[in-house]
């Protein structure tokens, strides 16, 4: 919030006004422009906004004031991607990132004089990666590519993550370079920076395991001979996971008359395995909900240890076939594996994956499901100056999220509450905290009404 200057009212509004990207942003990339005297801000994610993305910023060096660009075109949202500016062709280059569902391998350029995006397609391109190290040389003017965790078969994974790469911005070519990567234990993060008026550079390389780093320089010769390794199409993506949502569509149709018989014939009080043609990954420490109004079970979650997929899995009994409603997104590094879920959500409006133990429920009245403990579903509300805990609600007949509602219930960890379906709606019951007795809540509302929803 800027108070008025009296020393410069033309600079400063003569009231207050606030000025700020979104409260929450994670993973984003930021570039100084010195032709507009403002530092560019793109990417990251956990916005708490239906796309996920803060989309792009500008920060004023000279006023101190941030403001979103009124864009037509911009990149694909993207995590933990990199940024640097050519100030040959007074470009700023951004390269490949976190896609949360992929990872990307596009080129594209933020043109300082016009103020505007536009994807390069360059002829090859390095292979799709996030977290690679990108700096701009002076001196030949090439933008060098190290290293960065690419999303590939396992076998391919550290061969392609050490490779060195150089973008030429006037011939829009990107060109392998012939250098041996050093050893790097396996790290994931790359932090690459130029030594102005040189083609040298820094690289400090750290592992998330044990936090070890290590420093190189770099010099780069480009009258060298290129590589021998292969590049991709620009615009190439790679899925995090073989499981998407053409790898479950791709199977038998079913045949329900034929598996209803079957269900006819099963003997009582014993267990029978129903081998459908595909099957989920193990989704932990959770809770299956029942759609009793089309008989389809749902299963959401999973969390650390455990699977960090985004997508709703759906097991229709009648058809015996599991399908799920999009390709999961994966949470970006460094959290991947961990306890702790970003907050906000997906750029697929989800909430991220998480323990579900008894937290979800499904609402027979409302035909919903009620999760009251989806990962990141406590934010912060600048507008409140408090952060708020959400209730995620899915609707199975669209197969999508809805807009979270305000929660009254803390939920999260120790304090989880406990979801129960009833005929008459969900019931949460949570239980006593520190400072708090226990309580138990009722889900409200019409049916397809969602401004009547409510605990």
């Amino acid at each position: 919030t800027y108070e008025p200057d009296h020393h410069n009212e033309n600079l400063i509004p003569s009231v207050s006004v606030t000025y700020h990207p979104p409260a929450l942003l994670l993973w984003s990339s930021v570039c100084y422009d010195p032709v507009n005297e403002q530092v560019l801000l793109f990417g990251g994610g956990g916005v708490n906004r239906a796309d996920g993305r803060p989309h792009t910023w500008a920060l004023d060096v000279t006023t101190d004031r941030w403001r979103q660009l009124d864009l037509d075109v911009e990149p694909p949202a993207r995590c933990n991607s990199r940024m640097v500016y050519d100030s040959k062709n007074q470009l700023i280059v951004l390269f490949g990132g976190d896609g949360q569902d992929r990872a990307l391998a596009d080129t594209w350029g933020f043109d300082v004089k016009t103020k505007k995006w536009a994807e390069r397609k360059p002829p090859v391109s390095p292979y799709p990666r996030s977290c690679h190290g990108l700096a701009y040389l002076e001196k030949s003017g090439a933008v060098l590519l190290v290293g960065g965790k690419a999303v590939a078969d396992y076998r391919d994974v550290k061969q392609l993550s050490n490779q060195v790469w150089a973008y030429d911005a006037a011939k829009n070519t990107w060109s392998p370079v012939d250098a041996q990567m050093p050893e790097t234990d396996g790290s994931e993060w790359y932090c690459l920076e130029s030594l102005p008026g040189t083609d040298e550079a820094l690289l400090v390389v750290t592992s998330k395991y044990d936090h070890r780093q290590r420093t190189y320089r770099f010099r780069y010769d480009p009258s060298a001979t290129s590589a021998k390794f292969d590049g991709v199409e620009a615009g190439t993506v790679s899925y995090k996971t073989e499981r998407t949502k053409a790898w479950y569509d791709d199977q038998p149709p079913a045949n329900r008359e034929e598996h209803e018989k079957q269900l006819a014939k099963l003997a009582d009080n014993q267990w029978v395995e129903m081998k459908p043609p595909k099957s989920t990954a193990g989704r932990t420490w959770g809770t299956a909900i029942f759609d009793v109004d089309r008989y389809v079970a749902m299963k959401w979650g999973g969390g650390h240890s455990g699977y960090q997929g985004t997508d709703m899995a759906f097991y229709d009994v009648a058809a015996n076939r599991f399908t799920i409603d999009r390709t999961p997104a994966f949470t970006p590094e460094p959290f991947d594996r961990w306890a702790r879920r970003p907050a906000a959500r997906t750029f697929f409006n989800q909430p991220w994956a998480r323990h579900m133990r008894h937290t979800c429920a499904y609402d027979p009245v409302r035909k919903l499901g009620v999760f009251t403990d989806g990962g990141g579903s406590a934010w912060y509300d600048r507008a409140a100056d408090e952060v708020i805990k959400h209730t995620w609600l899915y609707d199975p007949a669209q197969r999508k999220w809805l807009e979270p509602i305000r929660q009254p219930f803390p939920g999260g960890g120790t304090y989880s509450p406990i979801a129960i379906d009833t005929p008459a709606g969900v019931l949460a019951y949570q239980n006593k905290q520190r400072y708090e007795p226990e309580r138990l809540y009722r889900f409200i509302g019409q049916a397809g009404k969602p401004d009547t929803w409510g605990w």
